[in-house]
């Protein structure tokens, strides 16, 4: 068991006071309950980590599937928040049994709809949305870097598509227009 001296905190040290908590501003108030809520977490794990007898090899692997755990779950959750109304059935996660016998993520994944859009230019800002759902994590891994390749792929098509319209738009008007200035040219000649 712990207590609060010996995890290094005491109230009057946080500006709090025992005999006097009913002073406490709003703020104070904010911050002695986290203080607290983290204290209890603490003497928590403490107490599991006393009383698992797990050995220091075993404390070690499961400190590390409790890393691994939090990177994986944060690199899924970066990907689900970017990718927005994309992102299809939330994060598929991957465990592994810890030596205490708990289940740790140690993969995962996100389906995100990557089809092209009705138009060009839906395609462009999806494909943007979809490489940045790719790269929202702070460690890509290459599977990430290639969806966001194919998605950069996806938005260069639909630009190549809307040049395409649009030249063809710019040549259709300037046949109308040329039309127009050989009738204003030649008036005699004009159907």
């Amino acid at each position: 068991m712990i207590d609060s001296a010996t995890a290094g905190f005491s109230y009057t040290s946080f500006g709090f006071s025992k005999n006097n908590e009913e002073s406490l501003s709003p703020a104070k108030e904010a911050e002695k309950a986290r203080l607290e809520a983290r204290l209890a977490v603490l003497k928590k794990k403490i107490d599991e980590e006393e009383s698992s007898g797990l050995d220091p090899a075993e404390k070690d692997q499961v400190d590390r599937l409790r890393d691994r755990d939090a990177e994986v779950r944060a690199h899924e959750m970066a990907h689900l928040a970017a990718a927005g109304s994309l992102g299809q059935g939330g994060m598929k996660l991957s465990y592994q049994t810890g030596p205490d016998g708990r289940q740790y993520a140690v993969g995962g994944s996100v389906k995100i709809d990557a089809s092209e859009a009705r138009t060009p230019e839906e395609t462009v800002r999806k494909a943007q949305r979809i490489r940045a759902a790719a790269l929202a994590p702070s460690d890509p891994s290459p599977q990430d870097l290639q969806v966001a390749a194919k998605a950069s792929q996806m938005e260069a098509r639909a630009r190549a598509e809307i040049t395409a319209e649009n030249r063809e738009a710019i040549q259709a008007n300037d046949s109308r227009q040329a039309a127009i200035y050989s009738a204003i040219e030649n008036p005699d000649t004009a159907p």
